[in-house]
């Protein structure tokens, strides 16, 4: 290489004061490795007072192979701008672009000099702006989010337009009133969140989620089970729900659920006139003539048309099982096409039966959840069955009948049965001691799921315990039955007359 292409020593001793004044620092290396020469600038860089040939080396590290060597051979009479990043003796992190050019000193002797920027003002702009970079494509995202659900809002309406007709009015009646006061009961929740609230919340946002599921809505049942998401989340934290993230989830789902109506064509005209305000009125008019009968005397001759009149009114005011079973059936159905096992064959009796607005509603919420524990926990995957000598399908017995003044239905599958030790491990996991509780404690216990994982129908451990509750408000029970390898029973009881 041409000793013209390098700096003369003698020319560079003359600006050394001048090159003192920039901010750039200036190093001049001799051959040796020592540093015959280091500017102001420079050791304030480098963090040292004084700055000798090793010390350089420790702070430039690889890039003293990098750019230094290839001048003191001859390969290159100059490098290019490098970055480099190290720490300072006190411990301060800089960083500094540098570069090295040939300098010739008296009899060509060979030296390189080492000019080094500060540019930690650029490096943190430019860490500055690509976090504003990435916030401003979160923003983005969140926008194609927003209009992505505003769209599929407009997509649910179309698609779920002909479930929506399909849905027999009386079903659509109670799940729409059921869907208004589970919401009420929900956001209650913000107000005292403690754990019995918080279940509570968990187990109404679980019956919505299913009936809606079982209905066909799901553009209902997904924004139930995003409720859920935030509830359960919350609870395991030991926290109330954010009121805010907590009234928004609600408000889409109230939004769902007043587009449902109004799709259907509001709910007063889809609901037929066996079960809905015409039958809650005859109910409400009962219950006062059934007092006015009790205020009267024993022998008063008003008694007994009044009581035969009441008799009759009941008997108006009652609803007829069959619509209900028959949302048991497509309940099934969805919820098999759900989970990927082989639709089970459901048997539902007693659709002739017929009872109180109170008992249909209570009936509304428990059945489907029972249902769907038999397909999502009971029922073994058709291969399994096969191998354990069962047909593929399964088989699920609804059977409703009247015995003693009492309404009992009973749920039995030919499933797996209750994994007992299963649902012992899970409470085990969670800090429970499941040797002083009973089958259906563990069962009915709150929170507690012998599925792994929570999806989109099962899994948090709400559907039994939102079961055995409806039926409890109206005096009812709630058993269950098991036996390993063959199935279980579930069988509700309620009174007919409280």
């Amino acid at each position: 290489m041409s000793s013209t292409d390098a700096i003369r020593l003698e020319h560079l001793e003359g600006v050394w004061p001048l090159l003192e004044l920039l901010q750039v620092g200036f190093v001049l290396i001799a051959p040796d490795g020592e540093v015959r020469h280091a500017t102001s600038s420079a050791r304030v860089l480098f963090g040292r007072r004084r700055l000798d040939g090793a010390q350089l080396r420790d702070l430039l590290g690889e890039l003293d192979r990098e750019i230094v060597a290839p001048v003191f051979s001859g390969h290159v009479s100059s490098t290019r701008w490098r970055e480099h990043r190290f720490q300072t003796p006190r411990g301060v992190e800089m960083h500094v672009a540098m570069r090295t050019s040939a300098v010739l000193g008296p009899a060509d002797e060979r030296m390189v000099m080492l000019a080094i920027y500060d540019v930690s003002v650029e490096v943190g702009l430019h860490r500055r702006y690509k976090q504003l970079v990435a916030r401003q494509e979160a923003i983005n995202e969140e926008l194609r989010v927003r209009i992505a659900e505003e769209l599929r809002e407009h997509e649910d309406d179309l698609a779920q337009f002909s479930e929506l007709l399909q849905i027999a009015p009386a079903i659509f009646a109670s799940f729409v009133g059921e869907a208004n006061a589970a919401v009420a009961a929900i956001a209650a929740v913000a107000g005292e969140p403690t754990d019995e609230t918080l279940v509570r919340a968990l187990r109404e946002g679980h019956t919505v989620k299913g009936n809606a599921r079982g209905l066909g809505l799901n553009f209902i049942a997904g924004r139930a089970h995003a409720v859920e998401d935030l509830i359960a989340g919350a609870r395991e934290r030991g926290e109330p729900p954010a009121a805010k993230e907590l009234e928004a989830s609600l408000e889409d789902l109230r939004r769902a659920i007043d587009r449902a109506v109004a799709l259907r064509g509001g709910l007063e005209s889809a609901s037929g006139p066996e079960h809905g305000a015409d039958g809650r009125a005859l109910v409400e008019i009962n219950t006062q003539l059934t007092a006015a009968i009790a205020a009267l005397g024993g022998d008063h001759p008003a008694r007994a048309p009044l009581a035969k009149a009441s008799a009759a009114l009941e008997r108006l005011a009652r609803v007829p099982l069959s619509q209900l079973l028959h949302f048991v059936r497509v309940t099934a159905r969805s919820v098999a096409a759900a989970s990927g096992v082989d639709v089970p064959n459901v048997d539902v009796r007693g659709g002739d039966v017929t009872v109180p607005p109170a008992i249909h509603d209570a009936l509304h919420t428990a059945l489907p959840h029972l249902v769907r524990n038999a397909i999502v926990h009971g029922i073994e995957p058709g291969d399994q069955r096969i191998a354990l000598g069962k047909p593929a399908a399964g088989t699920i017995t609804v059977d409703a009948r009247v015995d003693s003044g009492q309404l009992v239905v009973q749920i039995k599958d030919d499933g797996r049965g209750v994994d007992r030790d299963r649902l012992a491990r899970a409470l085990g996991d969670a800090g429970g001691d499941a040797s002083v509780l009973s089958l259906e404690d563990l069962v009915f216990h709150p929170g507690l799921s012998s599925r792994g994982a929570v999806d989109r129908d099962s899994g948090r451990g709400m559907g039994a315990l939102a079961a055995r509750d409806a039926l409890a408000a109206l005096g009812g029970t709630l058993e269950v039955e098991t036996s390993p390898g063959t199935g279980t029973t579930f069988t509700a009881r309620v009174p007919l007359r409280r």
